[in-house]
């Protein structure tokens, strides 16, 4: 049996994308308590590295780590919260795909066997669909009239994005387009490190003047007090107020992670701390 697949070349290349947690779980105290556990023994690793530092373990490394095993937290909290419909379809979709590479079976077995798992996997999607409407109904009806999020985002315009569909490799021995976001961004940032670099002065004193010709050109300069402030170390509670200042509902980071989750994380804490002096 052959097979093709027809692609435009301008089309972009949709992935997976990154992973990014479900807003919902912010509030869950199951949840939160193991994340709660998983910071304490950072905090410990925190004092640990400080002491001695090394390239393989200090505290950036160990903010890295911590920021991983949060994520896995609560990939594992979310799988084990999954819908039964949506375990159902995993396991039909993956009993579907054996079935189709199954080589034991002739042509005719395999299409049949599949019919029946599609029959399935479709009943099943109904189901999970009507769910999902009575969810939105119930929604609108308690949201709808109400000047929410719900109602702001049903009455906003989303005009479409522009898409880049690819980026031609700046190597001239690979002369294709890359469609890949993550090579693509690596272009990106090629390209624009390479004109950082671009008529740069070479001897020190020359690289000097340029930079005080292109300074002199700012209008607006700092004052001193400013200049102070802005050499003083950032604390703590400047951090949580810069979070609580911020929006809700924004994307999650690179790291998958939600705003939400680091602000309720330091309002347990306060909760904490408040209940120790008591």
């Amino acid at each position: 049996m052959a097979q093709m697949t027809l692609m435009h070349p301008m089309q972009p290349l949709m992935g997976k994308g990154r992973y990014a947690m479900p807003a919902l779980l912010v509030k869950d105290r199951k949840l939160l308590k193991k994340i709660i556990d998983v910071g304490k023994e950072y905090v410990a690793e925190l004092e640990r590295v400080s002491q001695i530092r090394r390239p393989d373990a200090n505290p950036q490394t160990a903010h890295k780590a911590f920021k991983k095993r949060v994520l896995e937290t609560i990939r594992q909290f979310s799988r084990d919260l999954k819908p039964k419909i949506q375990r159902e379809l995993s396991a039909l979709r993956t009993d579907r795909s054996k079935t189709l590479n199954d080589v034991s079976l002739s042509e005719d077995a395999r299409r049949k066997e599949a019919a029946i798992i599609d029959e399935r996997i479709q009943n099943l999607e109904k189901l999970r669909f009507a769910k999902a409407r009575d969810t939105v109904a119930t929604s609108f009806y308690v949201h709808g009239e109400t000047i929410s999020k719900q109602w702001i985002n049903m009455n906003k315009e989303h005009t479409p994005r522009d898409l880049i569909a690819g980026l031609r490799c700046p190597s001239p021995h690979e002369n294709k387009l890359e469609r890949k976001s993550r090579a693509m961004a690596n272009i990106a940032k090629l390209h624009h490190k390479n004109r950082q670099k671009d008529n740069l002065p070479q001897d020190a004193d020359a690289y000097e003047t340029s930079t005080r010709e292109t300074l002199s050109f700012l209008g607006k300069k700092i004052t001193r007090t400013q200049s102070r402030e802005i050499g003083e170390l950032v604390n703590k509670d400047e951090v949580v107020e810069a979070m609580r200042e911020m929006k809700n509902g924004r994307a999650a980071g690179l790291d998958g992670i939600v705003l939400e989750l680091w602000i309720e994380l330091a309002n347990s804490y306060e909760v904490a701390k408040s209940e120790e002096k008591e």
